[in-house]
């Protein structure tokens, strides 16, 4: 595969130098048709005027200047991008005054348009304006949008009702895209709405129509203060309309209402709203402070039917001081709403403490819903102190019937000193009926300095855990014993040495790590923390060299191998006739912002038995990008032919201990953990990657079937042997294609077995057979740029 990186960094080369078409530089402040100079109008007009792309940037002579604006800018022709100043200390040194810029101040009815490092004050209706498919001047399919650096600034006056950034599409319209918008490192303060009032919002994400999709939002490392709404993800009218991929890291919310608002939500008396998702979403590593309620996932909300939100993780935040309202609030319905979904939510790795109501409420249908449903729930390494309470699962309330919340995995949390419950559970409340909860298990978590421990949980459903209930304690693995935690007065709840919960834990359902990135032994210890080793969460020596899937989607996966700056992807998946399919990103270089991203291919090549070994083809298919907001969690995004796809990843674990890889300081020939992109320096174009857990490899060969078309194959358990060799069955699959908006069960057939054995850390014979052909290859560890990765 040298082939491979070769072709990619001539191709950088090629394609990442300057390419701007022209430059405009505004000179004046005024902003009337007749002012002299190049006013930030005329150069807008300019731009639109001949073909991109374009800059338009300031005049040094300008900073601190305040523009005070007229009417709306209209931003009509492809790669306009719109580039403020700053000075020495990062201060912003041009000023948009918006006040009469009514209702819109940038209306961008373009794709590849950008927008930084502004400050924009007095905003009092929209601020930066996208409606796909709004009327025949604004175009159904915009991407590629970017708000970075600017400061935006309501009045904080309620009757505005300010949204300073909205992206939409169009309520009337069929078939509307958005995709690839990057919204990072803005500020934005002062936006109130009155209740049940539109406006309010921050950053307001909505799709409407029929058939519409917005894709690939990322929201990351803004400041949000003082705003009714920061950021809302929502659904607001049509049916068949989807949001996919969004994610929101690494940002500030402080003393807000909503801070984050995930919701399909209709509107009585208007057209009901059905059959919508909200697919893939992530909130991760963000500070949630001294707002009113901090994160609420709503499946449907007034006449909403038939919608669902699917696969969304809230990882690695820290939610605090809640003045009256919730932590994490997750509702499959409310308000009258029917039959809406939510599958597949994680709730790991956060800190919630000191908030005035719960910490994590789970609940079916509220406020006269129906047949909403909650399923595979799985709440992990959370620490849980000094709220109201810790964890609740509703199924329904105030005059709600058959609502169903089933598989609550609450696994290796610590919930202690919380002021009622640590972990309750009710079917019916509050003139409610005919609503069920099933599935719900309690496991490695403790429970300790709680006003009560457990209510409406059955004691067959609680192990391994630390509680002092009668009904528990002693049974199924639980103790009755003080946890030792360092100094929970100081709020470390870490365990001290000779504490009941080390190695207590059962390992079924148990996460790999804990709450702060630690391997987990086997058996783990009990509760959020795993003892002995220091923190290794996220940082940029973060080495990602795995194998990462979506857990929901079993059958496709990517290996990543990092070494240095460059991350060597290959992704196997299936195509659109549900064969097997593998695509190489080659070479992912390091962004600026942390990501990784560059061309993606699709090879051919000899048949897997060919010799001698010819070359292989390359066909560029599109771009791919991942990003890591935290260490085992992150995005894909990739485009294959113009089909753009988006997904929420996260490390694929089967065995203790996950190992951790960092950059090798010395020769990897003593190394005992084979976790890496191996292959035949004298036959660039195939390789089989290896991730090693425990006394298992998952092996994903990548090579060409008898035609020259591209064939994966895995061997997903081989088991080490006595002679130290690694052996068993051989597997090809197939599947829905790679973009299906569903996934469906893929089928498995073996083919043949696999053989692994190393005569060293970096050298290895390869041999399988694959329909009664048997083949044999030497093998090494490809070694593609300094830095390369060692897993222990």
């Amino acid at each position: 595969m040298k082939q491979i990186v070769r072709v990619f960094l001539i191709f950088a080369a090629l394609i990442w130098g300057p390419c701007w078409a022209a430059s405009f530089v505004v000179t004046s402040n005024a902003d009337n048709a007749g002012a002299a100079g190049m006013t930030l109008r005329k150069a807008i007009a300019a731009a639109n005027a001949s073909p991109g792309p374009h800059t338009i940037s300031f005049a040094p002579a300008l900073a601190g200047q305040t523009i005070t604006v007229s009417s709306q800018y209209v931003i009509d022709r492809r790669g306009i991008s719109i580039l403020g100043l700053t000075d020495a200390s990062g201060r912003l040194g041009i000023t948009l005054d918006a006040t009469a810029a009514s209702p819109i101040l940038f209306a961008v009815h373009a794709s590849d348009f950008s927008l930084k490092r502004l400050r924009i004050v007095h905003v009092r209706a929209f601020g930066f304006w996208v409606f796909a498919g709004a009327d025949a001047n604004t175009p159904s399919d915009v991407s590629n949008l970017s708000i970075e650096g600017n400061e935006f600034l309501g009045d904080g006056a309620e009757a505005y009702s300010a949204i300073p950034v909205t992206i939409g599409t169009a309520y009337a319209y069929s078939g509307a895209k958005v995709t690839n918008v990057e919204i990072a490192g803005n500020t934005f303060a002062h936006f109130r709405t009155t209740p049940g009032k539109d406006g309010g919002d921050a950053v307001h994400i909505h799709a409407g129509g029929t058939g519409s999709l917005i894709q690939n939002v990322v929201i990351r490392d803004n400041t949000f203060t003082d705003s009714t709404y920061p950021v809302e993800i929502v659904v607001d009218s049509g049916s068949q309309n989807r949001i996919v991929g969004t994610q929101i890291y690494g940002n500030t919310f402080e003393n807000c209402d909503q801070a984050v608002n995930i919701n399909n939500i209709g509107t009585f008396g208007r057209e009901a709203l059905r059959d919508n998702s909200i697919e893939g979403t992530l909130v991760a590593r963000n500070v949630f402070q001294r707002n009113a309620k901090h994160v609420l996932i709503y499946g449907g909300v007034s006449n909403a039917t038939g919608n669902s939100i699917v696969g969304t993780e809230i990882v690695d935040n820290r939610i605090t001081d809640s003045q009256g309202g919730f932590g994490i609030l997750v509702a499959g319905g409310s308000d009258g709403a029917t039959r809406n979904r939510i599958d597949g939510i994680r709730i790991a790795n956060n800190t919630i403490r000191d908030n005035t109501n719960l910490a994590i409420w789970l609940l079916g249908g509220i406020f006269g819903s129906h047949e909403n449903s909650i399923r595979n729930a799985d709440i992990v390494n959370n620490l849980i102190v000094g709220n109201s309470a810790g964890i609740a699962l509703t199924a329904g309330r105030e005059g709600s019937k058959g609502n169903i919340l089933a598989g609550a995995r609450i696994t290796n949390n610590t919930i202690a000193g919380n002021r009622m419950s640590a972990v309750e559970a009710a079917a019916d409340m509050l003139n409610s009926s005919g609503n069920s909860i099933a599935e719900v298990t309690v496991a490695n978590t403790i429970l300790w300095g709680n006003e009560r421990e457990f209510s409406g949980i059955d004691a067959d459903r609680v192990f391994s855990s630390i509680t002092t209930s009668p009904q528990f304690a002693g049974a199924n693995g639980n103790v009755a014993s003080d946890p030792m935690f360092v100094d929970a007065a100081a709020g470390d709840f870490r365990l001290r040495g000779g504490s009941p919960a080390i190695k207590a834990g059962r390992t079924t359902g148990a996460p790999f790590d804990d709450i702060e990135c630690r391997n987990r032994a086997a058996p783990p210890d009990i509760g959020a923390f795993e003892s002995g080793a220091p923190s290794a969460c996220a940082g940029p020596e973060n080495n990602f060299t795995a194998l990462w899937w979506k857990p929901s989607e079993s059958g496709w996966g990517i290996n990543l191998t990092h070494q240095g700056a460059i991350v060597f992807a290959t992704l196997f998946d299936y195509g659109s006739d549900g064969r097997d399919m593998w695509l190489v990103a080659s070479g992912l270089l390091r962004q600026p912002d942390g990501s990784f991203s560059g061309p993606l291919y699709r090879p051919s090549g000899p048949a897997f038995d060919r010799v001698p070994w010819s070359s292989v083809a390359l066909s560029e298919v599109g771009t791919m990008t991942l990003r890591f907001p935290t260490a085992s969690t992150g995005s894909l995004s990739y485009s294959v032919d113009g089909v753009s796809v988006t997904k929420i990843i996260q490390k694929q674990f089967f065995a203790f201990p996950m190992p951790k890889c960092v950059p090798a300081t010395s020769s990897r020939a003593q190394s005992s953990n084979y976790q890496d992109l191996w292959w035949n320096s004298g036959e660039s174009g195939w390789g089989i990657n290896l991730t090693h857990q425990g006394n298992l490899i998952f092996a994903t060969l990548f090579t060409y079937d008898a035609t020259g078309r591209d064939l994966w194959l895995v061997a997903s358990s081989l088991g080490a042997q006595s002679d130290g060799s690694f052996s068993g069955i051989l597997y090809r699959t197939r599947g829905p294609s790679f973009d299906s908006a569903s996934w469906s069960p893929i089928t498995i057939s073996p083919v043949g077995t696999m053989a692994l054995r190393f005569s060293s850390g970096t050298a290895g014979i390869l041999d399988y057979v694959y329909n009664g052909v048997a083949v044999r290859k030497s093998i090494e560890r490809m070694v593609f740029s300094a830095g390369f990765p060692e897993c222990r």
